[in-house]
Protein backbone atom coordinates (compact mmCIF):
# COMPACT_ATOMS: atom_id res chain seq x y z
CA UNK A 1 0.00 0.00 0.00
CA UNK A 2 2.45 2.30 0.80
CA UNK A 3 4.34 1.71 -1.95
CA UNK A 4 1.77 2.25 -4.18
CA UNK A 5 0.74 5.40 -3.02
CA UNK A 6 4.88 6.65 -2.98
CA UNK A 7 4.61 5.62 -6.68
CA UNK A 8 1.38 7.79 -7.04
CA UNK A 9 3.32 10.78 -5.29
CA UNK A 10 6.01 10.70 -7.53
CA UNK A 11 4.22 10.07 -10.74
CA UNK A 12 1.67 13.20 -9.83
CA UNK A 13 5.20 15.76 -8.70
CA UNK A 14 6.66 14.75 -12.14
CA UNK A 15 3.27 16.05 -13.88
CA UNK A 16 2.96 18.62 -11.68
CA UNK A 17 6.88 19.80 -12.95
CA UNK A 18 5.93 19.24 -16.56
CA UNK A 19 2.62 21.57 -16.32
CA UNK A 20 4.43 24.27 -14.18
CA UNK A 21 7.10 24.33 -16.90
CA UNK A 22 5.22 24.62 -19.86
CA UNK A 23 3.54 27.22 -17.81
CA UNK A 24 6.25 29.29 -17.11
CA UNK A 25 7.32 28.72 -20.78
CA UNK A 26 3.80 30.15 -21.64
CA UNK A 27 4.40 33.04 -19.49
CA UNK A 28 8.01 34.29 -20.79
CA UNK A 29 6.18 33.90 -24.48
CA UNK A 30 3.24 36.10 -23.23
CA UNK A 31 6.03 38.30 -22.07
CA UNK A 32 8.26 38.92 -25.03
CA UNK A 33 5.07 38.95 -27.45
CA UNK A 34 3.14 41.76 -25.43
CA UNK A 35 6.70 43.21 -23.21
CA UNK A 36 5.48 43.02 -20.46
CA UNK A 37 7.30 42.22 -16.78
CA UNK A 38 5.50 39.51 -15.36
CA UNK A 39 6.97 37.07 -12.58
CA UNK A 40 6.92 33.69 -14.78
CA UNK A 41 8.52 32.16 -11.92
CA UNK A 42 6.00 32.52 -9.14
CA UNK A 43 3.39 29.41 -8.19
CA UNK A 44 0.41 31.72 -8.26
CA UNK A 45 -1.18 33.15 -11.31
CA UNK A 46 -2.07 36.46 -9.84
CA UNK A 47 0.08 38.66 -11.77
CA UNK A 48 -1.48 37.39 -14.86
CA UNK A 49 -4.63 36.99 -13.85
CA UNK A 50 -4.76 40.30 -12.69
CA UNK A 51 -3.57 41.11 -16.35
CA UNK A 52 -6.52 39.26 -17.78
CA UNK A 53 -9.00 41.09 -15.67
CA UNK A 54 -7.87 44.65 -16.81
CA UNK A 55 -7.86 43.19 -20.72
CA UNK A 56 -11.35 42.16 -20.26
CA UNK A 57 -12.14 45.76 -18.42
CA UNK A 58 -10.29 47.81 -20.61
CA UNK A 59 -8.81 46.78 -23.20
CA UNK A 60 -11.46 43.95 -24.90
CA UNK A 61 -13.91 46.88 -25.06
CA UNK A 62 -11.80 48.65 -26.59
CA UNK A 63 -10.69 46.22 -29.39
CA UNK A 64 -14.32 45.50 -29.95
CA UNK A 65 -15.05 49.12 -30.59
CA UNK A 66 -12.37 49.07 -33.40
CA UNK A 67 -13.22 45.69 -34.31
CA UNK A 68 -16.87 47.31 -34.98
CA UNK A 69 -15.53 50.68 -36.46
CA UNK A 70 -13.30 48.71 -39.28
CA UNK A 71 -15.75 45.88 -40.05
CA UNK A 72 -18.08 49.16 -40.53
CA UNK A 73 -15.50 50.84 -42.62
CA UNK A 74 -14.83 47.64 -44.71
CA UNK A 75 -18.82 47.38 -45.80
CA UNK A 76 -18.33 50.97 -46.79
CA UNK A 77 -15.78 50.29 -49.19
CA UNK A 78 -16.79 47.09 -50.34
CA UNK A 79 -20.06 48.95 -50.83
CA UNK A 80 -19.01 52.35 -52.86
CA UNK A 81 -15.83 50.08 -54.53
CA UNK A 82 -16.47 46.45 -55.10
CA UNK A 83 -20.42 46.88 -55.67
CA UNK A 84 -19.77 50.15 -57.49
CA UNK A 85 -17.76 48.21 -59.75
CA UNK A 86 -19.79 45.69 -60.13
CA UNK A 87 -22.62 47.77 -61.23
CA UNK A 88 -20.67 49.53 -63.54
CA UNK A 89 -19.52 46.13 -65.57
CA UNK A 90 -23.26 44.97 -65.66
CA UNK A 91 -24.08 48.26 -67.40
CA UNK A 92 -20.78 47.72 -69.72
CA UNK A 93 -21.69 44.62 -70.42
CA UNK A 94 -25.37 45.48 -71.34
CA UNK A 95 -24.58 48.17 -73.53
CA UNK A 96 -22.31 45.42 -75.14
CA UNK A 97 -25.25 43.98 -75.81
CA UNK A 98 -26.62 46.63 -77.75
CA UNK A 99 -23.99 47.46 -79.75
CA UNK A 100 -24.24 43.36 -80.62
CA UNK A 101 -27.48 43.64 -81.63
CA UNK A 102 -27.17 46.98 -83.48
CA UNK A 103 -24.57 44.85 -85.75
CA UNK A 104 -26.83 41.98 -86.33
CA UNK A 105 -29.37 44.31 -88.05
CA UNK A 106 -28.15 42.66 -91.40
CA UNK A 107 -29.99 39.75 -91.58
CA UNK A 108 -28.48 36.29 -92.03
CA UNK A 109 -30.18 34.35 -95.06
CA UNK A 110 -33.96 34.70 -93.86
CA UNK A 111 -33.25 34.47 -90.20
CA UNK A 112 -32.72 37.59 -87.79
CA UNK A 113 -30.12 36.87 -85.05
CA UNK A 114 -30.53 38.80 -81.15
CA UNK A 115 -28.79 38.32 -78.33
CA UNK A 116 -30.68 38.08 -75.40
CA UNK A 117 -29.23 38.97 -71.67
CA UNK A 118 -31.44 38.35 -68.07
CA UNK A 119 -30.70 38.38 -64.34
CA UNK A 120 -29.17 34.87 -63.57
CA UNK A 121 -32.65 33.78 -61.45
CA UNK A 122 -30.28 32.09 -59.25
CA UNK A 123 -28.59 35.32 -58.24
CA UNK A 124 -31.99 37.96 -58.75
CA UNK A 125 -31.67 39.50 -55.36
CA UNK A 126 -28.02 40.35 -55.68
CA UNK A 127 -28.59 41.55 -59.16
CA UNK A 128 -31.41 43.32 -58.13
CA UNK A 129 -29.11 44.86 -55.58
CA UNK A 130 -26.35 45.71 -58.09
CA UNK A 131 -28.77 47.24 -60.65
CA UNK A 132 -30.32 49.36 -58.05
CA UNK A 133 -30.16 53.11 -59.33
CA UNK A 134 -29.70 54.19 -55.63
CA UNK A 135 -26.34 51.94 -56.02
CA UNK A 136 -24.35 54.87 -57.00
CA UNK A 137 -20.63 56.33 -55.63
CA UNK A 138 -19.96 56.73 -51.70
CA UNK A 139 -21.61 59.73 -50.02
CA UNK A 140 -24.55 60.08 -52.12
CA UNK A 141 -27.56 61.46 -51.30
CA UNK A 142 -29.01 57.66 -51.68
CA UNK A 143 -25.59 56.06 -50.05
CA UNK A 144 -28.26 55.41 -46.14
CA UNK A 145 -31.18 54.43 -48.27
CA UNK A 146 -29.24 52.05 -50.12
CA UNK A 147 -27.69 50.42 -47.01
CA UNK A 148 -30.89 50.14 -45.44
CA UNK A 149 -32.99 48.56 -48.58
CA UNK A 150 -30.16 45.77 -49.21
CA UNK A 151 -28.68 45.77 -45.65
CA UNK A 152 -29.31 41.56 -45.84
CA UNK A 153 -27.68 41.09 -49.31
CA UNK A 154 -24.59 43.33 -48.58
CA UNK A 155 -23.97 41.60 -45.24
CA UNK A 156 -24.74 38.35 -47.27
CA UNK A 157 -22.64 39.06 -50.02
CA UNK A 158 -19.71 40.43 -47.49
CA UNK A 159 -19.77 36.77 -45.87
CA UNK A 160 -18.94 34.89 -48.99
CA UNK A 161 -16.01 36.89 -49.67
CA UNK A 162 -14.82 37.10 -46.21
CA UNK A 163 -15.29 33.87 -44.72
CA UNK A 164 -11.93 31.61 -44.83
CA UNK A 165 -13.41 28.68 -42.48
CA UNK A 166 -15.63 27.28 -45.14
CA UNK A 167 -14.71 26.01 -48.95
CA UNK A 168 -12.12 27.83 -51.30
CA UNK A 169 -12.20 31.17 -50.79
CA UNK A 170 -10.23 31.58 -54.23
CA UNK A 171 -12.91 30.25 -55.73
CA UNK A 172 -15.78 32.23 -54.36
CA UNK A 173 -14.21 35.43 -54.76
CA UNK A 174 -13.97 34.72 -58.40
CA UNK A 175 -16.72 33.44 -59.03
CA UNK A 176 -18.63 36.31 -57.07
CA UNK A 177 -16.52 39.04 -58.20
CA UNK A 178 -17.59 38.37 -61.56
CA UNK A 179 -20.40 40.03 -63.41
CA UNK A 180 -21.07 37.27 -65.39
CA UNK A 181 -22.29 35.06 -62.64
CA UNK A 182 -25.20 37.39 -62.36
CA UNK A 183 -26.10 37.51 -65.72
CA UNK A 184 -28.23 34.51 -68.49
CA UNK A 185 -26.79 35.03 -72.31
CA UNK A 186 -28.66 33.71 -75.12
CA UNK A 187 -29.26 34.12 -78.68
CA UNK A 188 -32.41 33.84 -80.45
CA UNK A 189 -33.49 32.90 -83.92
CA UNK A 190 -36.64 34.61 -85.07
CA UNK A 191 -37.16 32.37 -88.51
CA UNK A 192 -39.92 34.76 -91.23
CA UNK A 193 -42.81 32.78 -89.88
CA UNK A 194 -41.94 34.73 -86.69
CA UNK A 195 -40.86 31.46 -84.78
CA UNK A 196 -38.34 32.52 -81.97
CA UNK A 197 -35.65 29.93 -81.24
CA UNK A 198 -33.44 30.11 -77.97
CA UNK A 199 -29.43 28.37 -78.96
CA UNK A 200 -29.67 27.64 -75.35
CA UNK A 201 -32.51 25.20 -76.15
CA UNK A 202 -31.50 23.84 -79.56
CA UNK A 203 -27.56 23.09 -79.15
CA UNK A 204 -28.26 19.22 -78.82
CA UNK A 205 -31.34 18.99 -81.06
CA UNK A 206 -29.84 20.65 -84.67
CA UNK A 207 -27.52 19.83 -87.06
CA UNK A 208 -23.82 20.87 -87.00
CA UNK A 209 -24.33 23.20 -89.41
CA UNK A 210 -26.90 24.96 -87.63
CA UNK A 211 -25.41 25.24 -84.41
CA UNK A 212 -22.36 26.31 -85.77
CA UNK A 213 -24.09 29.44 -88.23
CA UNK A 214 -24.69 31.37 -84.25
CA UNK A 215 -21.40 30.81 -83.27
CA UNK A 216 -20.44 32.24 -86.51
CA UNK A 217 -23.10 34.89 -86.01
CA UNK A 218 -21.64 35.79 -82.33
CA UNK A 219 -18.23 35.93 -83.73
CA UNK A 220 -18.78 38.14 -86.47
CA UNK A 221 -21.00 40.61 -84.58
CA UNK A 222 -18.82 40.59 -81.62
CA UNK A 223 -15.35 41.80 -84.55
CA UNK A 224 -18.01 44.56 -85.65
CA UNK A 225 -18.92 45.83 -82.51
CA UNK A 226 -14.76 46.14 -81.66
CA UNK A 227 -14.49 47.03 -84.81
CA UNK A 228 -17.15 49.86 -84.93
CA UNK A 229 -18.44 49.14 -88.60
CA UNK A 230 -21.99 50.23 -87.98
CA UNK A 231 -19.92 54.01 -86.98
CA UNK A 232 -17.68 54.49 -89.97
CA UNK A 233 -18.67 51.28 -92.01
CA UNK A 234 -16.29 52.98 -95.32
CA UNK A 235 -13.51 53.18 -92.96
CA UNK A 236 -9.95 52.40 -93.81
CA UNK A 237 -9.00 50.97 -90.23
CA UNK A 238 -7.81 47.00 -90.42
CA UNK A 239 -10.58 44.94 -90.04
CA UNK A 240 -9.60 41.58 -90.35
CA UNK A 241 -10.38 38.91 -89.22
CA UNK A 242 -8.88 34.91 -89.51
CA UNK A 243 -10.93 31.44 -89.66
CA UNK A 244 -9.31 28.19 -89.63
CA UNK A 245 -10.54 25.45 -90.88
CA UNK A 246 -13.70 27.64 -91.42
CA UNK A 247 -17.37 26.84 -92.02
CA UNK A 248 -16.24 23.16 -91.55
CA UNK A 249 -20.30 22.01 -90.55
CA UNK A 250 -21.78 24.19 -92.91
CA UNK A 251 -23.63 23.63 -96.67
CA UNK A 252 -23.27 25.20 -99.11
CA UNK A 253 -25.74 27.60 -98.44
CA UNK A 254 -24.88 28.53 -95.15
CA UNK A 255 -21.60 29.19 -96.13
CA UNK A 256 -22.66 32.18 -98.98
CA UNK A 257 -24.70 33.51 -96.42
CA UNK A 258 -21.85 33.92 -93.60
CA UNK A 259 -19.54 35.14 -96.60
CA UNK A 260 -22.32 37.67 -97.69
CA UNK A 261 -22.59 39.35 -94.20
CA UNK A 262 -19.21 39.37 -93.99
CA UNK A 263 -19.01 41.50 -96.61
CA UNK A 264 -21.84 43.86 -95.48
CA UNK A 265 -20.12 44.46 -92.32
CA UNK A 266 -16.96 45.53 -94.54
CA UNK A 267 -14.57 42.94 -93.04
CA UNK A 268 -11.63 41.59 -94.94
CA UNK A 269 -11.33 37.92 -94.30
CA UNK A 270 -8.58 35.16 -94.72
CA UNK A 271 -10.52 31.52 -94.82
CA UNK A 272 -8.05 28.42 -94.50
CA UNK A 273 -10.59 25.83 -95.21
CA UNK A 274 -10.68 22.05 -95.97
CA UNK A 275 -10.46 20.61 -99.10
CA UNK A 276 -13.97 19.68 -99.52
CA UNK A 277 -15.07 23.36 -98.74
CA UNK A 278 -13.33 24.53 -101.86
CA UNK A 279 -16.48 24.16 -104.06
CA UNK A 280 -18.29 26.10 -101.86
CA UNK A 281 -15.95 28.98 -101.06
CA UNK A 282 -13.52 29.90 -103.82
CA UNK A 283 -15.93 31.59 -106.14
CA UNK A 284 -16.75 33.92 -103.68
CA UNK A 285 -13.71 35.48 -102.75
CA UNK A 286 -11.58 37.72 -103.83
CA UNK A 287 -8.93 35.74 -104.27
CA UNK A 288 -7.51 31.85 -103.50
CA UNK A 289 -4.49 30.22 -102.35
CA UNK A 290 -4.09 26.50 -102.63
CA UNK A 291 -1.59 25.06 -100.11
CA UNK A 292 0.30 21.98 -101.42
CA UNK A 293 2.88 19.65 -99.09
CA UNK A 294 4.98 17.26 -100.94
CA UNK A 295 6.95 15.25 -97.72
CA UNK A 296 8.80 19.13 -96.02
CA UNK A 297 8.04 20.93 -99.24
CA UNK A 298 5.34 23.21 -99.37
CA UNK A 299 3.90 24.85 -102.15
CA UNK A 300 1.31 27.90 -102.48
CA UNK A 301 -0.32 28.54 -105.31
CA UNK A 302 -3.15 30.69 -106.39
CA UNK A 303 -5.61 29.84 -108.51
CA UNK A 304 -9.06 31.11 -110.08
CA UNK A 305 -11.69 28.87 -110.14
CA UNK A 306 -13.02 30.30 -113.19
CA UNK A 307 -10.28 28.81 -114.85
CA UNK A 308 -11.03 25.60 -113.75
CA UNK A 309 -14.37 25.69 -114.91
CA UNK A 310 -13.28 26.38 -118.16
CA UNK A 311 -10.65 23.36 -118.77
CA UNK A 312 -13.53 21.48 -117.65
CA UNK A 313 -15.88 22.44 -119.91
Amino acid sequence: MAANFHRSAQGAKTSAEKAYNVLRDKRREYNRLYQMGLDTDSFDNEAFDAALQEIRANRLPEYQSKISDAKEKAKEQFRDEFIGALNNNINNALRSIRELNRALRTPFSEDSYAFQVQPNPDYRRFYQMLTDPMNLQSRTLFADTFQQKYAAEIEELFQILTDTKTGDIDKRVEKYTNYRTYLQFDLTVTTPDGTVQRLSRMMNKKSGGETQTPFYIAVLASFAQLYRTDRDPRGSTLRLIVFDEAFSKMDGERIAQSIKMLRELNFQVLLAAPPDKIGDISTLVDRNLIVLRKGHTTIVRAFDPREVDDANA
